[in-house]
């Protein structure tokens, strides 16, 4: 065909035009399938592709800013928290991949001066954050760059920013909703670190599900500990020793619930039958407690799709369309023999 046109291709693969702009310039929106039967007309009608609009050929510069060191792969690195952050990486790596965007990994730490010196020598099409403990000053230092900004794992309700995050709430109903199905009725909660924006969503999500529940609230049964099996260990001894009745316990983390296991046997409780224990992140290392743990799964993978893709909206948005979004990601309960009823 002479001087085939977008139109002539959606005529073609049955699509419509605006998905086959959308496939040619790159974008992550559109499925495999599609693709490759666009792709398959082009070929066909002779469509020449250097007729594609000139930012197909020039790549934007993404800097992903990482709370946690081992995002930058250093040979000193937590290997549970790696297990996290690597699924993180691959979903966010996939879409820009996918769009021509390059991605640089930046470890950061508040008003770092190789960090200011970087944005502001470089050209930086957008900013990511993900993890880690996120202050409002550093936030105000990122905002005088004046580029698109989206940030995961934390969550500061003084800004309205573009927030990434896993629907805490949701995660703890079920979480409640299934021990209370087992028979469970006095609940405790071993938290992390009492100024983390997480703790304080987990904390609220619990007391939200146990009053939907109708089961007993009480903070003496609430504690926050720092993320180390020593504590989850010693947080649990204390509250057995207090509260010999309590028949469940949430726990922050699964390194939390690996430290708690073991109090519990050691003060002649067992798991499930006289305490049910429950994790939250569902690292590869809940497979191999004994029992196995049940655990709250959040899809870091899928999380890292979902910032990626609202980066690239940002970007591609002109500066007075760039409205905050607050995006959930899902959460899901696995359940494993540390749950299951007594």
């Amino acid at each position: 065909m002479a001087n085939p046109t977008v139109r002539d291709i959606a005529q073609r693969a049955g699509v419509s035009a605006s998905t086959v702009s959308r496939a040619l310039n790159g974008y992550p929106y559109v499925d495999e399938e599609t693709r490759l039967s666009i792709q398959k007309a082009v070929k066909e009608l002779g469509y020449p592709l250097t007729s594609l609009r000139k930012s197909q050929q020039t790549s934007r510069n993404i800097m992903l800013l990482s709370g946690f060191e081992e995002l930058v792969f250093s040979k000193n690195q937590n290997l549970i928290m790696r297990e996290l952050v690597r699924e993180f990486w691959r979903g966010a790596r996939t879409i820009f991949q996918n769009a021509n965007y390059n991605v640089t990994v930046q470890h950061f730490t508040p008003h770092s001066a190789e960090l200011q010196r970087r944005l502001k020598s470089e050209k930086i099409d957008g900013l990511m954050l993900a993890g880690g403990v996120i202050e409002e000053s550093f936030i105000e230092e990122l905002e005088v760059n004046d580029v698109p900004l989206v940030v995961t794992g934390s969550f500061l309700k003084t800004r309205k920013l573009d927030y990434v995050v896993a629907d805490i709430g949701d995660g703890m109903d079920q979480i409640v909703t299934h021990l209370a199905a087992t028979g469970r009725k006095n609940i405790a909660l071993v938290n992390g670190p009492a100024n983390n924006n997480a703790s304080e969503q987990k904390y609220n999500g619990l007391v939200l599900a146990l009053h939907l529940h109708g089961l007993e609230i009480r903070k003496e049964w609430m504690s926050n500990s720092e993320i180390f099996m020593e504590t989850g260990y010693q947080r649990t001894l204390e509250l057995i020793n207090r509260f010999p009745g309590l028949d469940a316990i949430v726990y922050g983390d699964d390194t939390l619930a690996v430290g708690g296991i073991r109090a519990l046997k050691e003060c002649g409780k067992k798991v499930p039958q006289d305490v049910a224990v429950v994790g939250f992140y569902d690292y590869e290392i809940a497979r191999f407690t004994d029992p196995p743990l049940t655990s709250l799964r959040l899809d870091q993978r899928q999380i890292g799709h979902m910032a990626a893709q609202r980066m690239i909206l940002l970007v591609e948005a002109k500066p007075a369309d760039r409205q905050p979004w607050l995006m959930l990601a899902p959460t899901h309960l696995i359940v494993r023999q540390s749950s299951q009823p007594s």
